[in-house]
């Protein structure tokens, strides 16, 4: 008897405590749902690993009191959803929990509860309606955490539970809960008698209120970034890991193709696997904006599909060009990496040699990170050229170049191409001094003249990438990150200028058509039905790799 006086008087205080935890309407607990959703992105990196929220089949979204003295009584309310195709979530369904416990707690808490289901079953039990017993029905454990632990998290329980605590409890748990269909709130909520099944299987539509709901559920996985286009459809994008893998690429298309029925493509990165999964978009009419740099990825390979990256003719033309007007040279050699994507360039700066006139004295290679390269440069030096053109992909390859020119005392004029221009490597090897004869290319939204400042495109990126990744321009340049940024807004503003259009050949000429209009970090693009890759001569400048201003830009040698 004293014990079940005590149980009660625990309960009481819960419901006196927090009548909007133990009585919300579902309405109230959207707006809740959404508050804790946010709140668990501001943990970045003890947060909820990105494989996790992936592959999550639903969420349950709890506000638990917990109060007691020496005897423990819990009581809460709160929703689940699930995931649609598409990577849309149902409405939500109105859930509640309560129970009693023993033990030497003091106080009370409310506990924010992320409870991320796993599996169709765990689905299907919150979607029977009636009670589902955490640890009972089906399988619990405490979710692993860290947004980079890894991209194949196996699930070892139905359900994982995250908890974030606001008072004096510590340690809190669902483990044993039992988790209640609150009908009466479903039915108020959706004007009418429905059940949770019709709910998350998607039947029934929410009203306008819970749309916050799953933009803050996208949201809350970086694997699903809601973003509105103004005027225009709400359109979801899932970002995805291939691991530079064609097998996993392709997997990863088939999926979201087939399955997901997406509309539109930002990469892959690598070549190789944007060429494998290019006939799956072509027949889904799906368009897509890459960052590979293959020069088979032609409008006849990708139709529907156009490169961020200054493709090797592109590159061969502005350096020949700016070698002939810039350094004046009559004669030149040519220096380059053993990559596909240099035998390509080197092939198109002969055709741009021979068609101004302009001698090459010698041609030679090295291979990726060839720490020597003395026997090519002694061979080129002997033909006495006014220049050299340098084509290579890494820093650590245009340092070693730079460093040989040095020890040999040749005082020559170097025109580099885009991996001279990233210049952080080479800079540890050489220090400025060696690039003192040395120019390179880098797209124009990453350059200025004289005292200007950088553009406000530039520093409005900048700030970005800083806000979300302070250490992300460490790691790669902040232009190869601005491909990434521009490529979604390209779609963007495609959708936006075909009146909400998706389809691969609209979305394509209108590219094709209009893209030197569009206003992004990198400016100057271009495209034809001839030629996907955007960025072309006159997206690019020529710089002085060594010479950086403002965020790492570099100054230009080109200035008029």
């Amino acid at each position: 008897m004293t014990r079940t006086r005590i149980v009660a008087a625990a309960l009481l205080a819960a419901l006196t405590l927090s009548p909007a935890v133990a009585r919300a309407s579902l309405a109230e607990n959207v707006d809740q749902a959404t508050t804790i959703l946010e709140r668990f992105k501001e943990m970045p990196e003890k947060g909820i690993p990105d494989a996790v929220l992936r592959d999550a089949k639903g969420i349950a979204i709890l506000t638990v009191l917990k109060a007691g003295f020496v005897v423990s009584a819990e009581g809460g309310t709160g929703l689940v959803i699930a995931k649609l195709g598409k990577g849309r979530w149902s409405g939500p369904s109105a859930i509640g929990t309560g129970g009693a416990g023993f033990g030497f707690q003091v106080g009370a808490a409310v506990s924010e509860f992320v409870v991320i289901l796993n599996t169709d079953d765990a689905v299907k039990a919150f979607s029977r309606g009636g009670n589902v017993t955490i640890g009972g029905d089906i399988t619990a454990a405490i979710g692993p955490v860290g947004r980079n632990l890894g991209a194949d998290v196996m699930p070892v329980a139905a359900v994982y539970t995250y908890s974030r605590s606001q008072g004096l409890f510590a340690g809190v748990s669902l483990q044993g809960s039992v988790i209640a269909t609150r009908d009466d709130a479903n039915t108020e909520y959706y004007g009418r008698a429905v059940t949770p099944d019709e709910i998350l299987s998607g039947a029934v539509k929410p009203p306008k209120s819970a749309d916050k709901l799953d933009r803050a559920a996208a949201d809350f996985s970086p694997a699903n970034v809601a973003a509105r286009f103004p005027g225009q459809p709400e359109v979801q994008a899932e970002i995805l890991e291939t691991i530079a893998d064609t097998y996993i690429g392709v997997g990863e298309a088939k999926r979201l193709v087939q399955q997901e029925k997406v509309d539109l493509m930002v990469g892959p990165t690598y070549s190789q696997v944007t060429l494998a999964v290019m006939p799956m978009l072509i027949e889904a009419k799906i368009p897509e904006v890459n960052v590979s740099g293959t020069e088979k990825l032609t409008p006849e390979v990708a139709p529907y599909g156009f490169s961020m990256l200054a493709n090797a003719e592109a590159q061969a033309k502005k350096m020949v060009d700016w070698t002939e007007k810039g350094l004046k040279a009559k004669s030149v050699a040519i220096l380059s990496d053993s990559g596909a994507q240099a035998k390509t360039a080197v092939e198109a700066m002969k055709v741009e040699l021979g068609a101004r006139g302009m001698k090459v004295t010698g041609v030679q290679e090295f291979q990726y990170n060839a720490k020597d390269m003395t026997p090519q440069l002694l061979d080129l030096k002997r033909g006495n050229p006014d220049a050299v053109l340098l084509f290579t992909s890494n820093g650590d390859d245009t340092g070693n170049v730079l460093k040989g020119i040095g020890e040999l005392g040749w005082e020559v004029k170097v025109s580099g191409s885009y991996g001279v221009a990233l210049s952080g490597p080479a800079l540890k090897i050489v220090g400025k001094e060696g690039f003192k004869n040395t120019t390179g290319l880098n797209y124009k939204g990453f350059t200025y003249c004289g005292n200007q400042p950088p553009s406000e495109k530039f520093r409005d990126f900048a700030a970005k990438v800083k806000a979300f990744k302070p250490d992300a321009a460490s790691r790669l340049p902040l232009n190869y990150l601005s491909l990434w940024y521009d490529a979604p807004y390209i779609l963007k503003w495609a959708v936006e200028g075909t009146g909400g259009k998706t389809d691969g050949p609209t979305i394509a000429a209108y590219i094709e058509q209009n893209v030197g209009k569009f206003a992004g970090v990198n400016t100057g693009l271009t495209a034809s039905k001839t030629n996907h890759f955007l960025v072309g001569p006159d997206a690019l400048a020529i710089v002085h790799p060594a010479v950086l201003g403002e965020g790492g830009i570099q100054q230009r040698a080109d200035c008029s």
